[in-house]
């Protein structure tokens, strides 16, 4: 379930993506590497997502 809009807002988000019409950005970190991650959110240094990935 989103957090935020409609059904049919998501759907058109959705068809966008598929679209390439939206870009992700992420930047993985290790999950041992979690604290420095959110520090990073924190300050402004991430543009995009953090995917924290097992390590």
């Amino acid at each position: 379930m989103p957090f935020w809009g409609t059904r049919p807002e998501l759907a058109e988000v959705i068809a966008l993506a598929r679209s390439g019409a939206l870009r992700v950005e992420t930047d993985h970190s290790p999950l041992s590497a979690a604290p420095q991650a959110f520090d990073r959110l924190r300050r402004g240094g991430v543009r995009g997502r953090v995917v924290l990935v097992p390590d």
